[in-house]
């Protein structure tokens, strides 16, 4: 049956992701090179290999201390995610979030700062004031809706922005994208006639 089939498809995603990191700390050549990599997966995300929660909330609390002129955020989440879980499986929702973070590393290019911070929310941080944030966006949702992996094809994002521009402390910044996002959510749950309390 499908369902069979996506079951060993996801296995084998799961395997080889799982393998590539176990060969990681095998051929360590010294201790030195090992707390690297330790060091590294406590500020990535082992599913997608984006900068995780714990790395985006120091990035939070440095930008605290002293905010930049031209930080932006944009919050970013996948849509109906907990429909293609309870459709297809975890291993169909995993595949969905790699997806969503390729597409993000593609769309926002020459930032590095662009974290998971949740089982379907992202964050991106742009500090130089002449990025073209529109620009990113309209191409990450191009890209997510042409995207096609072995289980799911195409998905759609919501999206909140805010910036220094607006608001004069990261926590507002933080807010401000985070309520917009929200809204985002909410409009295209009302545009293609979904309950969004069945995300």
């Amino acid at each position: 049956s499908n369902l069979c089939i996506f079951s060993v498809v996801g296995v084998l995603i799961g395997h080889f992701v799982n393998k590539a990191r176990f060969e990681r700390y095998i051929f360590a050549e010294s201790k030195a090179e090992l707390a690297e990599i330790e060091a590294r997966y406590a500020h990535y995300d082992q599913l997608t290999d984006l900068q995780n929660r714990r790395s985006f909330e120091e990035t939070v609390e440095q930008f605290s201390k002293e905010l930049l002129a031209g930080c932006c955020i944009i919050v970013v989440d996948v849509n109906d995610l907990k429909k293609t879980n309870d459709t297809f499986g975890h291993h169909a929702g995993d595949e969905l979030i790699i997806g969503a973070a390729k597409c993000l590393c593609r769309s926002f290019t020459g930032t590095d700062r662009i974290y998971r911070t949740g089982g379907d929310e992202f964050v991106v941080i742009i500090t130089d004031e002449h990025y073209d944030v529109d620009a990113a966006l309209n191409r990450l949702k191009r890209y997510s809706a042409d995207w096609k992996g072995e289980l799911i094809h195409g998905f759609s994002i919501s999206a909140g922005v805010a910036s220094a521009k607006e608001f004069d402390d990261m926590d507002a910044i933080l807010r401000a994208a985070d309520q917009r996002m929200y809204e985002a959510k909410r409009e295209n749950y009302e545009n293609t006639g979904k309950d969004r309390r069945r995300r």
